[in-house]
């Protein structure tokens, strides 16, 4: 009887973010040019869509997006509006794939999706074509996790293969024992929000604070204040880019929240802080395609 209650809370949950999500950011529906499409993930298909912004250079980058939710919820809708205007401001192309939730599907279900959608997506040019795929991984909260776990992977097997990530308030890790050290703002309501999300997947996730950071990409790194209770965790790993010369762009929004990218069509504010991090974005591709060596990487493929 517990379980059955607590799935059919999740679908009410699901079906509740999606119906106060999805298409009320009218301003960021104008925006892009948008396609859905198929991507094929280690057990079926995975629902993508594609937003190519209309200033997008021919041998511009693609940047796969994993959506936020806890593992458990959201999908490509409810995150519609933040990768049009994701795309928008920063010129890149997007490609939104989603991935198995919790907790119909255990961990490591949703890090096996999003590596078979990095890899497929490498696999072909059609989608970043002309030349070789540059391909770019961002994602919030839960995505966020999953965008710098395939980096890493990806990076390890290939030095260079993902040249930049984008992370928006990323959810790290789910350890307890780092949740309960640090009560600062709503610190002690996210240690329950983890507790609850690792239940759901069962098995957790590694620690990527606590994971050697030095094949990490130059990194675009935008989190909330003290209602965003994973900022500290944030500073944390923005340090540990800077104490390794990785170059990372970094900005707290002070007074947001955790979620506020879902939040464009309520305060102006959530707005402000999507169009920059999409600014910050297009400031370090522009970087990223100014330097020699990426851009005789490229040249090599």
């Amino acid at each position: 009887m517990i379980d059955r209650l607590t799935a059919l809370g999740v679908v009410a949950g699901r079906k509740a973010l999606q119906a106060v999500t999805v298409g009320h950011d009218k301003p960021a529906l104008k925006m892009c040019a948008v396609s859905d499409l198929v991507v094929p993930g280690p057990t079926g298909d995975l629902n993508g869509r594609l937003y190519v912004p209309g200033d997008a250079a021919p041998g511009s980058p693609l940047m796969i997006y994993w959506h936020g939710g806890g593992f458990t919820f959201c999908d490509s809708g409810t995150h519609d509006a933040l990768c049009r205007r994701l795309a928008h401001g920063s010129g890149v192309t997007i490609l939104s794939v989603e991935y198995r939730l919790a907790p119909e599907h255990a961990w490591p279900a949703q890090i096996e999706d999003a590596m078979a959608a990095a890899r497929w997506v490498l696999e072909r040019e059609a989608l970043t074509a002309p030349g070789p795929a540059t391909v770019l991984l961002g994602g919030d909260s839960a995505g966020g996790y999953l965008a710098l776990s395939c980096a890493r992977a990806l990076n390890r097997e290939r030095p260079g293969t993902v040249p930049l990530t984008c992370l928006i308030y990323p959810l790290l890790h789910l350890e307890d024992e780092i949740w309960a050290t640090e009560n600062a703002g709503l610190r002690r309501i996210g240690r329950a929000a983890v507790g609850i999300i690792r239940t759901r997947l069962v098995s957790s996730p590694p620690n990527l604070l606590e994971t050697d950071a030095s094949e990490d990409p130059p990194c675009v790194l935008t989190y909330g204040g003290p209602a965003d209770p994973v900022s500290p965790d944030c500073r944390t790993y923005q340090a540990m880019l800077e104490r390794i010369g990785t170059p990372v762009r970094a900005r707290c929004f002070t007074p947001l929240p955790h979620g506020y990218a879902n939040m464009t069509h309520l305060i102006p504010a959530a707005r402000t802080a999507v169009d920059s991090t999409a600014g910050l974005l297009g400031e370090a591709v522009r970087e990223l395609y100014r330097s020699e060596t990426f851009s005789a990487s490229a040249q090599t493929g």
